[in-house]
């Protein structure tokens, strides 16, 4: 199931699918995640594991923005499969990361 994620608050840390594990001959869903502005976002596509026979979703992730020197306090981690690891047979899918617009200016 594909689903659309935004994250808009301190600290984020989303998963499209599972939180945990994506095992067996699961697939992962074509998920979409969008990191919150000027704070840390955790992105990852299907879920910290994939093993067996499993597939990750083809995802959209795009970090988010830090627009202010004063107030910058984040940073955006982006893993379009597995948080951690991808073992056995499985494999990602086709994914695409956007980092986020960082500082300029004095």
């Amino acid at each position: 199931m594909a689903q659309t994620l935004v994250a808009d608050d301190q600290n984020n840390q989303v998963y499209g699918d599972a939180g945990i594990a994506i095992t067996d001959t699961a697939r992962g869903g074509d998920d979409t995640l969008n990191g919150g502005n000027n704070t840390s976002n955790y992105l990852i596509g299907d879920a910290a594991y994939l093993s067996g026979k499993a597939v990750g979703g083809n995802d959209a992730l795009t970090g988010g923005n830090f627009s202010n020197a004063y107030t910058y306090s984040g940073e955006n981690w982006l893993y379009g499969d597995a948080g951690r690891e991808i073992s056995g047979y499985a494999h990602g899918g086709n994914d695409k990361l956007t980092g986020g617009v960082g500082l300029s200016g004095s």
